[in-house]
């Protein structure tokens, strides 16, 4: 009978820990809008632990408008967040930085998070942000 306790307790133990693979939605594709209504798409990895190459931010800047900010190999923490900084080479002088931050929600539904941009354009400011984006789970 302790040996059963002990298993049952033992069961419970990755549920209350929060683990990445018990809310994030393996292989799941979330599709929503940032604040400014520019297009986010991400899609996991087949385990749940990271953002795969499908995975783009739509961003509408002063000096920058683009239809997707590649997000691949962005990890997930076992708490459901995540933060990376993603750079993007337009030319000779041009590079957009993002700074991105977020959560996955409890049930694992719904990505919610911010991010920020630095424009490399010489001389010109063009840094914006927080901006703000949502993205739901999309059923397959």
């Amino acid at each position: 009978m302790l040996m059963l306790a002990a298993l049952a307790v033992g069961a419970l133990v990755p549920l209350t820990e929060g683990s990445a693979d018990a809310r994030v939605i393996p292989g799941g594709r979330y599709v929503g809008k940032t604040s400014l209504g520019a297009n986010v798409t991400v899609r996991l990895s087949r385990t749940g632990g990271s953002f795969v190459g499908a995975s783009t931010l739509g961003y509408r800047g002063k000096c920058t408008e683009t239809d997707g900010v590649p997000l691949s190999g962005v990890r997930i923490r076992r708490t459901r967040t995540f933060s990376d900084q993603v750079t993007v080479v337009a030319g000779a002088a041009d590079e957009l930085t993002v700074n991105l931050s977020g959560r996955f929600s409890r049930t694992g539904r719904t990505i919610t998070g911010t991010f920020s941009t630095q424009e490399g354009n010489p001389g010109v400011s063009c840094d914006a942000g927080p901006i703000r984006f949502t993205a739901r789970l999309q059923r397959r």
